[in-house]
């Protein structure tokens, strides 16, 4: 099977081994052993890229699936075919990325991160004002490369389905910020998830797929 784009990716029982391998690489939340599925993203027609979502769910104890995090393929946009840098953000813009430091929640994923070493980047990241200081974090870590955290994407508004799919020897260590529900589902909690998206990459290839070069 070959990608195009504009591709998709069927979800069926070969991509099972894709699963396990991701939800190896993620973090337990609680003491229930959650079932990880991937389905394709809902993308339309007009946009030429895709990803695929990981979710989770854990019976009794979530009534709905709950998105947990998303595996992007890409961190590019087919629109101009060239990749993302820090020159198409605007380091003066406000990020309004929520401090961890200041959740009981994200203290806590902040510090799962740090002890199992996948925490790859400096905590100006996920803190406040001013942005200047991130981006120049980011320069430091080679973000002008083209490798920036998909929160500054988010927030620049760069929308994931604008995204497409890189070589696999281009891609790094992605950072994703996603919600997921409590209890009380009017409630929201933010989570920082890190996915390798050489990984993902890698793991398609090993089940047959051929990515773009």
């Amino acid at each position: 099977m070959c990608f195009a784009a504009p591709f998709s990716i069927q979800i069926d029982e070969t991509l099972k081994p894709l699963q396990s391998i991701i939800a190896a690489e993620l973090p337990q939340y609680c003491e229930l052993q959650p079932q990880f599925f991937i389905e394709q993203q809902d993308i339309p027609p007009e946009n030429l890229a895709a990803s695929l979502r990981l979710s989770w769910r854990a019976d009794g104890y979530y009534e709905d699936d709950t998105l947990l995090a998303t595996a992007p393929l890409a961190l590019w946009r087919p629109q101009s075919a060239t990749s993302v840098t820090l020159a198409d953000l605007d380091p003066t813009a406000p990020l309004a990325i929520a401090d961890p430091r200041k959740d009981a929640y994200g203290q806590a994923s902040q510090s799962y991160l740090v002890e199992n070493h996948t925490w790859p980047w400096p905590v100006e990241l996920i803190s406040l004002q001013p942005s200047q200081r991130i981006f120049d974090v980011l320069r430091q870590n080679g973000a002008s490369q083209g490798f920036v955290p998909v929160p500054l994407l988010m927030e620049a508004g760069i929308d994931r389905n604008q995204w497409a799919v890189m070589p696999p020897s281009k891609l790094r260590p992605v950072a994703v910020i996603d919600h997921f529900y409590l209890d009380d589902p009017e409630q929201e909690a933010c989570w920082l998830h890190l996915l390798d998206s050489a990984m993902v990459v890698n793991a398609l290839e090993k089940l047959g797929y051929e990515l773009p070069q």
